[in-house]
């Protein structure tokens, strides 16, 4: 079964738009402690508010 390329994570409140993070699969592929290491060394949280949507990859955190 192929694998996906990428995993959306959307969140959403009442009279906000909502937010987007797409996780590259490379990124994803790393341990889960790394993941959470890498999320917030990236700042990926800042980007998210600045811009809405952001993507992780092994390369780190980009607006979209």
């Amino acid at each position: 079964m192929p694998q996906a390329e990428h995993h959306v994570v959307s969140v959403t409140r009442d009279d906000v738009l909502p937010y987007h993070l797409v996780l590259l699969s490379e990124f994803q592929a790393q341990p889960l402690e790394e993941l959470r290491q890498h999320l917030r060394e990236w700042e990926v949280a800042a980007t998210l508010r600045l811009h809405r949507i952001a993507i992780v990859s092994t390369d780190g955190a980009s607006p979209l």
